[in-house]
């Protein structure tokens, strides 16, 4: 139903959470296939495509995520951040989006202090009365729209998501 690109900023171990996150939705049919797209190869993002069957895009920074919709199988895809991890129903929230033809972001959840609760409370409500969000949001849209010069107006899925960035992954 939808291909799964994900950002990888840096060799984060919390890339791992974000594609064990995946797996379900690979066997319900909600992903297709994934992607990782990064502005650099490293032998990490090689050893992590090949062992999990993902691709590998590089591309410079303005063009990473319109050459990972280029590369995309499905006409929807599914773009987040490494280490950004979704909850909740959002597999059903994910195909609810795609059945609706509306592009679509989770909600954001905070961790750590009152500031980091502050900025996610912020990027919610802008998702939610302007329409747009910033892609480590988990952006849900036609692979289209991300070639396109302008972000498609999204609305704000139920679904959580969780920042595992930078987080060290528990035994």
């Amino acid at each position: 139903m939808v291909t799964a690109l994900v950002i990888v900023l840096e060799d984060d171990p919390g890339l791992l959470d974000t594609l064990a996150a995946l797996v379900p939705a690979v066997a319900d049919g909600v992903v297709r296939d994934a992607l990782l797209l990064s502005e650099r190869e490293s032998d990490f993002l090689r050893t992590v495509a090949d062992a999990s069957g993902c691709g590998l895009v590089t591309a410079g920074a303005p063009d990473l995520l319109a050459q990972g919709a280029r590369a995309a199988r499905s006409p929807w895809v599914l773009a987040i951040e490494a280490g950004m991890v979704p909850g909740g129903l959002w597999m059903d929230d994910v195909a609810d989006a795609v059945t609706a033809q509306q592009p679509s972001v989770f909600t954001l959840r905070s961790r750590g202090g009152p500031a980091q609760a502050l900025r996610a409370a912020a990027l919610n409500a802008a998702a939610s009365l302007f329409g747009r969000a910033p892609r480590a949001m988990g952006l849900v849209a036609p692979r289209e729209a991300l070639m396109g010069a302008t972000a498609p107006r999204v609305r704000r899925l139920p679904s959580p998501l969780h920042d595992r960035r930078g987080q060290r992954r528990r035994s």
